[in-house]
């Protein structure tokens, strides 16, 4: 008798890791091949036909692995248009204050400018490293769980190991 049952059906025999289930349920290939077919006119064409497949079982797509994190390339990019959009939306305020002759206000404007374009960068650069070490440390955690993670292939129960 196995160590490990399910602990809603007691089966010890019909038992998956996630990761088994979902590699075995998972597939990937390519696909060549040709189809003949006719036009506007009456002239037979034929053309050539590739692409690539894949396919899933819901089993394998309720197994699957935890998303990993965004990339700290795409983290960056994100950061930087976050941080040209704010220096948009500060040009656009001082074109406001200024066209209205609020000079006063324009000078507070002129100086939030100054600081989100000084400041900004740093700002998001320390942010996003922050969150995308917490976001990392929390798929370490989620993979690991995925790894010790069963399921049932009587009853569908996920269980921990």
């Amino acid at each position: 008798m196995n160590s490990i049952a399910c602990p809603r059906c007691g089966e010890d025999r019909q038992l998956q890791t996630h990761q088994m289930a979902y590699n075995t349920g998972t597939s990937q290939g390519s696909l060549r091949g040709y189809a003949i077919g006719t036009s506007t006119s009456t002239s037979l064409s034929v053309h050539d036909v590739s692409g690539r497949v894949s396919q899933q079982t819901n089993l394998a797509g309720q197994t699957a692995p935890p998303d990993p994190p965004m990339s700290i390339v795409s983290l960056c990019l994100l950061g930087f248009l976050g941080w040209f959009a704010g220096t948009l939306v500060f040009d656009f305020i001082h074109w406001l204050i200024a066209g209205a002759l609020f000079f006063p206000l324009s000078s507070l404007v002129v100086a939030f400018k100054l600081a989100w374009f000084l400041l900004g960068l740093p700002a998001l650069a320390v942010l996003s490293y922050r969150w995308r070490k917490n976001k990392n440390e929390s798929y370490q955690q989620a993979i690991s769980d995925w790894h010790r993670r069963w399921v049932c292939l009587r009853c569908g129960t996920s269980f921990y190991e």
